[in-house]
């Protein structure tokens, strides 16, 4: 269940750590791009709550919590969708999206989608580790060299990290097509999760209104 954002999962039988990035806005003014997609309450506070209520069945650790992946499934999903009705007051309301799957009209709901993306993006590649910034180098590499099917092998490696994100102005073809490098590596000490400052892309506007 994924109630906001982006994830990547691998199901290789070991656990491990969950890193949550936040993409930051350009200016203190503007808003960050999960709040643009998002909203601050409307996805992001049921989210925010429902983490917050299993923290009593979590280990501390470190002034921060564990959580097993079973009550996260199981009572955090529940709570976040309980959350997300009352602060929606969904009981008072028509969807017509809901009419349509009580009613098995497929044809509507092929057509249907409940994210809104009528909005312009732009691909963002995050190299954090050294293996990443190692295959972007030689991304670029076979690229100015023209060797584009070579390129092409090394940037499957590559999309674990790259990621989309909403921008004020499409801008030309050129400029849409082209894969942009964030260098994270001077700000990964500073990355602050609360408001997303630390990872910044001076040149894309991330502020649709």
């Amino acid at each position: 269940m994924q109630a906001a954002g982006r994830c990547n999962r691998e199901f290789n039988g070991t656990t491990g750590t969950v890193t949550a990035w936040r993409l930051a806005s350009p200016d203190s003014t503007a808003q960050p791009p999960s709040e643009l997609i998002n909203g601050r309450q409307s996805l992001l506070r049921p989210t925010r709550n429902a983490l917050r209520s299993l923290r009593g069945a979590g280990i501390a650790d470190s002034g921060s919590f564990r959580l097993a992946e079973s009550a996260v499934i199981s009572d955090g999903v529940k709570q976040y969708y309980d959350l997300l009705h009352h602060q929606r007051q969904t009981a008072t309301r028509d969807d017509e999206t809901v009419s349509w799957f009580d009613a098995g009209d497929g044809d509507r709901l092929r057509q249907a989608s409940l994210i809104n993306q009528d909005y312009a993006t732009r691909d963002l590649l995050v190299p954090v580790t050294g293996a990443e910034v190692g295959h972007y180098d030689r991304y670029e590499e076979l690229c100015a060299e023209g060797q584009w099917d070579a390129a092409e092998e090394v940037f499957d490696d590559l999309k674990s990290a790259l990621v989309t994100v909403p921008v004020a102005d499409e801008g030309t073809s050129a400029e849409k097509d082209a894969i942009v490098a964030v260098d994270v590596s001077t700000s990964l000490g500073t990355y602050q999760i609360e408001t997303g400052r630390g990872v910044i892309k001076d040149d894309v506007s991330f502020d649709l209104e």
